[in-house]
C-alpha cells in the first residue's frame, strides 16, 4: 500500500498479503460463512446482495493513491478486512482513512438526502504474524460538533498466530488455513534444530493437505474452495522451501500436488481409492479457475504468481491473455 509508514526493511517479505486477499475474494458463500462466523451474523451464503467494491482512494491532501485490502457488501452492510504481517502502529488512522473515503463514496451514489446519510464499513484486521504491540482491537473515538458524548470507532482484529488449524476450523473460519502454515516462519529463521524445524514444517504442509480434503469430503467447503486452498497451501510452501527448507524432494512433493482435484492427490497418498471427483464438477472447476486467472490478469497480477496460485498451466493462461 503506498501509504503504509512502516519502515521497508521491517517488512516480512513473505508471499502472503496478495495470496489471502485472493483467497478471501474467490469464493461468495464462503467469504459470507466467514463473516457470519465472526460478527455473528445470519445473511444467507447464497444471497444475490453480494458485491466486491471499490478499494482504491486518492489521498485529498497528498493526491497519492491509497489501497484497503478488500471490501465488500453483503445485503447494504458494508465490511473492510486488512491483511497485515506485519505491526504497524499509525493502522487505526488508515483504517478511519479507508472507511471515510468509502462512506464518502457511498454518500455520492447515492440519491441526495437531508441529512446525507455517512455508512463507514464494519473494519477488521487479520495480523499473520506475532507482535508484542498488537492489541486485541484497535480504539479511536469522534468528537462531533454539537454532541458532547463521544462516538466510538471500534476495529476488531484477529490474530492468526493464536489459532490453530483445529481451532479455525471449530470457528468455520476455513479461508485462513493456508495461512497457519506462516506460524512456522520464525522457527525456520533460527539456526538451532533446523532440521527439526524443517521437518514440522514439512509435517504440518501434509497434514494441512489432508485437512482441506476432510473438509472437502465432509461438504464443509467445496470443491472449488478446496482448489483454492489447496493452490494458496502450494504458494506458500514453495516460497518457504526456496527461502528457507532448500530440499529438492520436497519442492517437487509441493508442485505435485494436484489442487484441482484433491481427492485423487489424496488417493495417491493415501492409497484408499476415494472415488474421483465427477466429470461435471471438475469441469465447474475447470471453468471457476479460468474466470479466477482472467480477473487476476486484468488486475495486473504478474502471470508466474497466477500459475503458482491458480494451477493453471503457462498454455492456459497464455491462451487466456490473448483472449
Amino acid at each position: 500500500m503506498s501509504k503504509n509508514r512502516i519502515k521497508p526493511e521491517d517488512i516480512i517479505t513473505i508471499p502472503a498479503d496478495e495470496t489471502i486477499k485472493l483467497v478471501f475474494a474467490a469464493d461468495k458463500e464462503a467469504l459470507i460463512q466467514f463473516i457470519n462466523a465472526v460478527f455473528g451474523k445470519t445473511y444467507n451464503t447464497a444471497t444475490e446482495r453480494f458485491t466486491v467494491t471499490n478499494a482504491d482512494f486518492v489521498d485529498s491532501q497528498t493526491f497519492d493513491r491509497i489501497h484497503g485490502d478488500l471490501m465488500f457488501s453483503i445485503e447494504g452492510d458494508y465490511y473492510h478486512l486488512e491483511f497485515q504481517t506485519a505491526f504497524d502502529s499509525t493502522l487505526t488512522i488508515r483504517i478511519f482513512e479507508y472507511g471515510a473515503s468509502k462512506a464518502l463514496e457511498i454518500a455520492k451514489s447515492g440519491a441526495a438526502e437531508d441529512p446525507v446519510l455517512f455508512v463507514f464499513p464494519q473494519p477488521l484486521i487479520i495480523y499473520l504474524e506475532y507482535d508484542k504491540n498488537i492489541t486485541s482491537q484497535l480504539n479511536a473515538v469522534l468528537k462531533v460538533p454539537g454532541h458532547e458524548a463521544l462516538i466510538p470507532f471500534v476495529i476488531q482484529v484477529i490474530k492468526m498466530y493464536e489459532y490453530s488449524a483445529q481451532d479455525l476450523i471449530d470457528r468455520e473460519w476455513y479461508l485462513l488455513l493456508p495461512f497457519t502454515l506462516i506460524a512456522h516462519r520464525k522457527t525456520l529463521d533460527l539456526k538451532r534444530d533446523s532440521e527439526q524445524h524443517k521437518k514440522d514444517f514439512i509435517n504440518a504442509f501434509r497434514v494441512l493437505l489432508d485437512t482441506v480434503a476432510g473438509l472437502t469430503d465432509a461438504g464443509k467447503v467445496s470443491a472449488y474452495l478446496s482448489g483454492i486452498l489447496i493452490g494458496s497451501v502450494k504458494h506458500l510452501a514453495s516460497y518457504f522451501n526456496e527461502k528457507y527448507i532448500q530440499d529438492d524432494e520436497f519442492g517437487k512433493e509441493v508442485m505435485d500436488v494436484k489442487q484441482g482435484s484433491v481427492r485423487t492427490f489424496l488417493d495417491d497418498v493415501r492409497d484408499e481409492g476415494r472415488e474421483e471427483v465427477r466429470e461435471e464438477e471438475r469441469q465447474k472447476q475447470e471453468e471457476e479457475r479460468k474466470i479466477t486467472a482472467l480477473k487476476m490478469l486484468k488486475k495486473g497480477y504478474a502471470q508466474e504468481d497466477i500459475i503458482d496460485i491458480i494451477g493453471i498451466s503457462q498454455e492456459e493462461l497464455q491462451a487466456l491473455a490473448a483472449s
